[in-house]
């Protein structure tokens, strides 16, 4: 759900279009999925805000609760959320987390 969350912020930020890159890396034991836009971006008082309980950019349409969950949800896996952005330059967000353990089939 947290990466369903992070394209469709990525899809309502290039309202022209855009692209959309999703990637993942091996950080020795941890993972790193980033999920890039070259949308509109987000000023500073937006970024520092937006993984704030309720914070939305989206009046009527957003419930602000998007971004909140998903770091929550990293936290829980003892992992992390961050996000780089800026205005006309658009947004990732780096989801990294441990990796829990190769599965055997």
């Amino acid at each position: 759900m947290v990466l369903v969350n992070l394209v469709l912020n990525a899809l309502d930020a290039m309202p022209q279009g855009g692209e959309l890159t999703i990637a993942a890396r091996s950080i020795g034991p941890h993972v790193r999925i980033s999920v890039s836009d070259t949308g509109c971006g987000m000023d500073e008082v937006t970024l520092r805000r937006s993984t704030e309980p309720l914070y939305t950019t989206k009046p009527g349409r957003g419930t602000g609760l998007g971004l909140s969950i998903a770091q929550d949800v990293l936290r829980a896996a003892r992992g992390s959320l961050d996000i780089d952005s800026a205005p006309g330059r658009g947004t990732t967000v780096h989801l990294t987390f441990p990796i829990m353990g190769a599965i055997h089939v």
